[in-house]
């Protein structure tokens, strides 16, 4: 079954199914065959478990380890594999949770996750997704990260998960809402948030903001590591993505790997 489901979310096959304008009856199709019964997604990395809500086709794409999840697996071991118990972590662009919930797991009632959701549902999601694992250890925020506060329009995608405060995802405005953006380091401060020991950042475009407003926090050193997904297509004109790499460079930080999300 997993096998049917990676092939599902090939790139080619999703080509052709919208050429084909087939797309919106596959994922009704694939919704109906490979949803949990009782609506529950269990997902286990290593020692750690998981549970997750899944009311759309988009949530079990973005959440199914055997899906498009797969990759997310990479960044999550190596999170993972950094964080010890008592350790905080940021969670930038948290979606429903996927992120926040199992770092909460790895840091312990010790540690701490700090969660970053704009988006309106996806943020009540992520409230449900923390109440169903039990978790007393994550803060989350309705709100952005930017390089200044103020209001912002985030652009809708197909999924919520593709929101954008950097213009329409697809191109064209397929509907948006006014969300509250706060200067990083200003919010951490007003807040008293903790030092974060590792940031992970998926923002849509958003990348270069969320970091110069997060700069002096990010240059903490207690902050060793920053996971950030970096989309070329999606990122305002001025700004290219070696742009991104070199303020992080200034910041104290080594390049480990690179990826750019297409």
């Amino acid at each position: 079954m997993n096998l049917l489901k990676r092939l599902t979310y090939r790139p080619e096959l999703k080509g052709v199914a919208r050429v084909l304008h087939l797309r919106r009856v596959l994922r009704k199709w694939y919704w109906w065959w490979a949803r949990p019964p009782d609506g529950i997604l269990r997902i286990q990395i290593g020692q750690i478990s998981a549970q997750f809500y899944v009311r759309t086709p988009g949530e079990l794409r973005n959440l199914d380890p055997a899906g498009a999840a797969q990759q997310e697996w990479e960044i999550l071991q190596l999170l993972i594999s950094t964080l010890c118990p008592g350790d905080i972590a940021y969670d930038v662009g948290s979606n429903v949770g996927l992120y926040a919930v199992l770092l909460a797991r790895v840091v312990g009632e010790r540690g701490q996750v700090i969660a970053f959701e704009p988006e309106s549902e996806s943020y009540a999601h992520l409230q449900a997704n923390l109440k169903l694992n039990g978790l007393t250890n994550v803060r989350a925020f309705r709100k952005a990260l930017g390089e200044r506060s103020g209001e912002g329009k985030l652009y809708q995608g197909e999924e919520n998960a593709d929101s954008s405060l950097v213009g329409p995802p697809a191109g064209r405005d397929m509907g948006h809402q006014l969300v509250e953006v706060v200067e990083g380091d200003d919010f951490v401060h007003a807040e008293g948030l903790p030092v974060p020991r590792v940031v992970k950042i998926d923002v849509e475009g958003y990348e270069y903001g969320v970091l110069w407003g997060l700069r002096e926090t990010l240059a903490h050193p207690t902050c060793e590591l920053v996971c950030c997904e970096i989309h070329p297509h999606l990122l305002p004109r001025e700004v290219k993505p070696e742009a991104i790499l070199n303020l992080l460079e200034s910041l104290g930080f080594t390049r480990a790997t690179t990826s750019f999300i297409s």
